[in-house]
C-alpha cells in the first residue's frame, strides 16, 4: 500500500457538534448510526448543552465518541471535534442535517476508485422548517473562483475529506481561521487539491430562520473572517499572488451573496451595514454601475418576499406547489424598480461586462494551476472560459494537455478536435493547387514560423540547422510575430513580420511568397497559426517541435517524428501523417556554447548523490512527484534539486513541499529555486549527479543540456508521442541502457545509477564523447535529413 491509498475498509469520522439542538438531534444520530457503512467513529461535541440535547446524546453510549464543553463559538467545537478525529475520511453532520442512507458508502468507494481526489461533494436535498422540499439534488462541481465570488456553496453534510488532504493543506494546524471554517477549508483544498463530485443526493439540509448564519453579530463576524482568508490568498505568498482587481471582485462577490441572504431573512442591519461595503468595491473593480443595478434588483425582491411571506405557511406552500408566483414574481418586480426609479437595462449590460472580465480571470487561475502541475484543475477553468471564444485561451489547454497524466489518448485527441471546432473548422484544400512550376523549380522555398526565435530553444535546436540548409535544395523564410536580432534574420532569404496579421491575411501572404513547405514550430503556445494553416499556406504543411500531439488541424499534412515516435499508441488518433526521420527528430547543438562542466560528478565530494530536473513546474504533476519520491526513498540520504521560472512563485515551493511529503519525503532533501539565465542553468548541472526526465510530457531541453554538461538521464517510455520523445533522445545520446519500460524499472535504473559512483563518474567523464559520435549533435546531417523529407513530401504532388 502507497502512502496515498485507503486501508480496504478505511475507518470514517463523522463530526457533529450542538447546542441545544434536542428537536431535531436524534434525527441527525440516527441518519448516520443506520448508515449502511459500519465502520465509523461518530465524535460529538456538545457545547454545554440545557434543553436536553446533552441527555438524548447520553442515551447513546458508546456509539457515539461524547465530548461536553463550553465551545466559544460554534467553530470552535468543530475545532475540538476535528482534533479527534481518527478516520481516514471524515465527513459532518450536524443537529439539522441528516445522512442518507448509503452516503457514507458511496464516498468510500468513490475515494477507493479516485485517489486523486482530496474530497468529494454530493448532492444534497434542502428543505424548509417544516420539512418541504424547496430544492431537491442541490450540488454541482466545486469551481474555485465560483466560490470565492459568492456563486457556489457546497454543502457541508454531503461533503467528505481524505483526512491525509485536510493534513496536507495544514488544517490541523493553528493557523486556521476557525471564525470562517468552511471557507477556509474549500479555498485551501481548491488551490492544492482535486475536488470531486459525486452526483448523487448523499444529505439533507434544513434552512430555518432560527440558524445562527441569520444571526447579524455572528453574520458579520463571518464576512470578516472571509475577508481576510482572501486577502491571504491575494498576499504575495498566496495562491494568487498580488491581484487587487480579482482580489476586490471576488470579495464583492462575497459581499452580495451575504446582502442578498440578509435580504431573504430580513437582516435589516446586515443590509445597512453592507450597502456601503459594496458601494466602494464596486468602484474599485468600476463595477458602479452594475452594482447599483443589482442593489435596486434585491431591495425589489425583498419587497416581494414580504409580500409572499404575509400569507400562512400552507397558503403560501400551496401557491408554490401551483407554481403561480412563477406568473406573478416578473411583473411585481419590475413594478418594484419602476417605483425605485431602477431598470434591468443597466443590470444586464454591466452584468455582461463583468462576466468577460472574470471569464479572462479563469485563463489567470488555469496557468496559475499549470504553473505547478495541476493540470486538471488549469483545463477545468480553461473550460469554463471557452465562452469568451478566445482561440489563445483555448490554445492554452490544448498545450497543457500534454503535460496531464490522467487524461487517455483519445481525451487528448477530443481537446485538440474541439480547438479544431471552434476556431479553425474548414475545409480540404487541394495542395496541388499552390503548387509552384513543375519544371525548373529551383530550391524549395519553405517557411519556418515561430513565435519565440530568439529564445535558447530556437537558437540551439531550429536555428542550428536551419543556417546550415543546404541553399541548392532549401530556401528558408522567417514569419514572426515580433521583429527578429541581425544575427537570426542573416540565416533566412526573407523575414516576415506578421504580428497584426488576420488568419486570412496570413495565408494570403504565405500564399504570395510562394512557398512550398509551410512549418509550424511554436505548438499551441500563444501567436501559432494553426488557424491559418486550417486555410493552407502552402502544399506542404508540418507540424513540429513544441506541440507532442496531433493538432486535429485541416489540411496540415505531417508531423516530424522518428521511428520511436511513429510507433506510439496514438498513432492512429494522428490526422497527420508522422513522417520518421533517421535517427531522433531532435538535434540539438551546444558546441558553440563555451560554458566548461564540472569533470566529476558532486557526489565524489558529498556523502549522498543529487538526483535534478530543470523542467517547467507544468510537467511536475503528482504522478511524476510519487514516481521521483519513489526514486529518493530507494536511494536514503540522496536529494533533488528542482529548478524553473515557477519555482519564482514562494506558494509554489510551498506547494510542491508539500506534495513531496505526502510521500514521505522531507523539506531538507528537495533544493528548489526560480529561474535564471541559460548559462546559470547550465553551470547548476554541476550540483546534479543524475537528471530524472518529467513524464508524461518528456524534457527536451532539459535533456540535451543536461547530457551535454555530463549529466545522465533517466526516462521512461510511455505510450503517446509526448511520453516517448525523452527515450528518443536518450538513446539518440547513445544511453539506451538509461531508458526505463515501466515505473518499477525507472526506479530500479536510477537507484543502480545512484549506487554506482563510478559509473557516474565515467559518464562524465565521456558523455560528450559518445554524444559527438552517436551524431546527435551534427546539426549539418539534421538539415540534410530535413531537406530530404520535405523533397519526400513534395515528389507526390507534382
Amino acid at each position: 500500500m502507497t502512502s496515498r491509498s485507503l486501508p480496504s475498509t478505511p475507518l470514517v469520522s463523522i463530526i457533529l457538534f450542538c447546542r441545544n439542538g434536542a428537536p431535531t438531534i436524534r434525527r441527525a444520530l440516527e441518519s448516520v448510526l443506520n448508515n449502511t457503512y459500519r465502520k465509523i467513529q461518530f465524535v460529538v461535541q456538545d457545547g454545554q448543552s440545557t434543553d436536553g440535547t446533552l441527555e438524548i446524546l447520553r442515551s447513546y453510549g458508546d456509539r457515539i465518541a461524547l465530548a461536553t464543553e463550553v465551545d466559544a463559538t460554534p467553530s470552535d467545537g468543530f475545532r475540538k471535534a476535528l482534533k479527534r478525529c481518527q478516520g481516514d475520511i471524515i465527513g459532518c453532520c450536524l443537529a439539522d442535517e441528516e445522512l442518507l442512507p448509503n452516503a457514507i458508502d458511496d464516498a468510500v468507494n468513490y475515494f477507493k476508485n479516485n485517489r486523486e481526489f482530496g474530497a468529494v461533494i454530493g448532492k444534497t436535498i434542502v428543505t424548509d422548517a417544516l420539512g418541504g422540499s424547496k430544492n431537491r439534488s442541490v450540488g454541482a462541481k466545486f469551481d474555485l473562483l465560483d466560490y470565492l465570488m459568492g456563486r457556489q456553496t457546497p454543502y457541508f453534510c454531503a461533503s467528505f475529506f481524505l483526512r491525509r488532504a485536510l493534513e496536507d493543506v495544514g488544517f490541523f494546524s493553528d493557523d486556521i481561521v476557525y471564525d470562517c471554517f468552511e471557507f477556509e477549508l474549500w479555498s485551501r483544498l481548491g488551490t492544492q487539491h482535486r475536488i470531486g463530485y459525486r452526483p448523487r443526493e448523499w444529505a439533507r439540509y434544513t434552512t430555518h430562520a432560527t440558524q445562527l448564519s441569520n444571526t447579524p453579530g455572528a453574520i458579520m463576524r463571518h464576512i470578516d473572517a472571509r475577508t481576510a482568508v482572501i486577502h491571504r490568498l491575494f498576499s504575495n505568498e498566496g495562491f494568487f499572488g498580488e491581484d487587487k482587481l480579482l482580489r476586490d471582485r471576488c470579495i464583492l462577490g462575497q459581499y452580495r451573496m451575504f446582502y442578498a441572504h440578509a435580504i431573504t431573512y430580513r437582516l435589516n442591519d446586515v443590509i445597512a451595514a453592507l450597502e456601503p461595503r459594496i458601494d466602494a468595491l464596486a468602484n474599485s473593480v468600476g463595477d458602479v454601475e452594475f452594482a447599483r443595478a443589482w442593489t435596486a434588483e434585491q431591495r425589489a425582491r425583498h419587497v416581494w418576499l414580504r409580500f409572499g411571506n404575509a400569507f400562512p405557511p400552507r397558503t403560501k406552500r400551496w401557491i408554490l406547489n401551483q407554481g403561480f408566483h412563477r406568473l406573478v414574481r416578473p411583473l411585481f418586480l419590475l413594478l418594484a424598480r419602476i417605483a425605485q426609479g431602477t431598470s434591468s437595462g443597466g443590470l444586464r449590460d454591466a452584468s455582461a461586462d463583468a462576466r468577460d472580465a472574470e471569464l479572462a480571470m479563469r485563463d489567470r487561475t488555469a496557468a496559475l494551476y499549470r504553473s505547478r502541475g495541476q493540470i486538471e484543475e488549469a483545463l477545468e477553468e480553461w473550460r469554463r472560459a471557452e465562452s469568451l471564444g478566445d482561440a489563445t485561451i483555448d490554445s492554452c489547454a490544448c498545450q497543457a494537455a500534454q503535460c496531464a497524466a490522467y487524461l487517455s489518448i483519445s481525451e487528448i485527441r477530443e481537446i485538440q478536435q474541439r480547438w479544431v471546432e471552434r476556431h479553425a473548422n474548414q475545409p480540404w484544400v487541394e495542395p496541388r493547387t499552390l503548387l509552384r512550376g513543375t519544371t525548373d523549380r529551383g530550391p524549395i522555398t519553405v517557411g519556418y514560423d515561430c513565435a519565440w526565435w530568439d529564445s535558447v530553444l530556437a537558437r540551439h535546436q531550429l536555428l542550428n540547422f536551419i543556417r546550415r540548409h543546404d541553399r541548392s535544395r532549401v530556401r528558408p523564410y522567417c514569419y514572426s510575430p515580433v521583429p527578429v536580432p541581425h544575427d537570426i534574420a542573416q540565416y533566412f532569404d526573407r523575414v516576415r513580420v506578421t504580428d497584426g496579421l488576420s488568419d486570412e491575411e496570413f495565408v494570403a501572404q504565405a500564399r504570395a511568397d510562394e512557398l512550398d513547405v509551410f512549418v509550424e514550430t511554436t505548438g499551441f503556445s500563444p501567436h501559432h497559426r494553426y488557424a491559418a494553416m486550417a486555410r493552407r499556406c502552402a502544399p506542404v504543411q508540418i507540424s513540429y517541435l513544441n506541440h507532442h500531439a496531433t493538432s486535429a488541424v485541416p489540411n496540415v499534412d505531417y508531423i516530424l517524428g522518428d521511428a520511436i515516435l511513429a510507433n506510439g499508441d496514438d498513432k492512429p488518433y494522428f490526422t497527420e501523417k508522422i513522417y520518421a526521420l533517421p535517427g531522433c527528430f531532435f538535434c540539438f547543438d551546444f558546441r558553440e556554447e563555451n560554458i566548461a562542466y564540472a569533470t566529476e560528478p558532486p557526489s565524489r565530494k558529498r556523502a549522498y548523490v543529487t538526483f535534478g530536473c530543470f523542467g517547467a513546474g507544468s510537467k511536475l504533476n503528482l504522478s511524476l512527484i510519487e514516481l521521483w519520491a519513489a526514486v529518493l526513498n530507494a536511494v536514503p540520504d540522496s536529494r533533488l534539486f528542482l529548478r524553473n521560472r515557477d519555482l519564482n512563485h514562494g506558494n509554489n515551493r510551498h506547494f510542491i513541499l508539500r506534495r513531496f511529503a505526502q510521500f514521505g519525503i522531507s523539506p531538507d532533501r528537495l533544493l528548489l529555486m526560480g529561474g535564471t539565465d541559460h548559462r546559470s542553468i547550465l553551470e547548476n548541472y554541476a550540483e546534479v549527479d543524475i537528471t530524472l526526465d518529467t513524464w508524461p510530457y518528456c524534457g527536451g531541453n532539459t535533456i540535451a543540456e543536461s547530457f551535454w554538461q555530463g549529466v545522465p538521464v533517466v526516462t521512461l517510455l510511455g505510450n503517446r508521442f509526448s511520453a516517448r520523445y525523452g527515450a528518443s533522445l536518450v538513446r539518440a545520446h547513445g544511453c539506451a541502457e538509461l531508458v526505463a519500460d515501466s515505473r518499477e524499472h525507472y526506479v530500479e535504473i536510477a537507484a543502480g545509477l545512484a549506487n554506482d559512483r563510478d559509473r557516474l563518474a565515467d559518464y562524465r567523464l565521456r558523455l560528450r564523447d559518445i554524444i559527438s559520435r552517436a551524431g546527435f549533435n551534427d546539426s549539418a546531417q539534421f538539415a540534410r535529413n530535413i531537406e530530404t523529407a520535405y523533397a519526400e513530401m513534395l515528389r507526390p504532388l507534382m
